[in-house]
């Protein structure tokens, strides 16, 4: 009686193990709704850029290439704060690198910038000035003038425009001198009142006045 009760027993305890077996579920099977996928590779990884309603994504350009710094120096007249006279450096685009001392000329006869005619940078010629030639044997630069001289004026502006020229001109390489021609003739006076134009001057001749500054 004992023996069939134990046998019944163990035999409903293992139709009870079985049930259990063939029900569980490994960790993950049916654990998210069936409504919803996994992201996959692509789209999970693909960057998404913010938009405005009704804008188109805006591509990110690669930022420009920052311009030169170097370039060409003349030297310009200003008035400084003091009232007084005198040179200045400013820098110039190279738009002629295989012709220095033309290219630094044509700058000087171009002038100042709007910034720097507000900073009191002034013409140091006519924009109306033109060459005729300029030729550099032996380390002397000898310009010849077509036209603009004859409107420069006042003293000592005249002056400090001759060596505006003088010091714009030796930046150019292989320039140490300065001779001035005026329409094929050597320029033997500058101005109105007229300032008596030396002939083959270095900066080194330059009066202590006129030095940049």
């Amino acid at each position: 009686m004992i023996r069939g009760v134990a046998t019944a027993l163990a035999g409903a305890l293992l139709m009870l193990g079985c049930w259990r077996s063939g029900s569980s579920t490994t960790p993950g099977d049916s654990a998210a709704p069936s409504s919803l996928q996994t992201p996959t590779a692509e789209s999970s990884t693909r960057p998404v850029a913010p938009t405005q309603s009704g804008a188109s994504p805006t591509r990110v350009l690669a930022r420009p290439a920052p311009e030169q710094s170097d370039g060409r120096t003349i030297y310009l007249p200003r008035l400084f704060e003091d009232g007084s006279l005198g040179l200045r450096a400013v820098s110039r685009s190279i738009t002629r690198p295989d012709d220095p001392a033309r290219d630094a000329i044509e700058e000087l006869v171009r002038g100042p910038t709007g910034d720097e005619r507000a900073d009191d940078f002034q013409f140091a010629l006519d924009p109306r000035t033109r060459l005729r030639s300029i030729q550099i044997p032996a380390g002397t630069a000898t310009l010849d003038f077509e036209t603009g001289l004859d409107r420069v004026h006042g003293r000592p502006f005249s002056e400090l425009v001759f060596w505006s020229i003088v010091y714009t001109l030796t930046e150019a390489p292989g320039v140490d001198r300065v001779t001035l021609l005026y329409r094929g003739e050597p320029l033997r006076e500058l101005g109105s009142p007229p300032f008596p134009v030396p002939a083959g001057v270095t900066r080194g001749n330059a009066p202590d006045w006129v030095r940049p500054r």
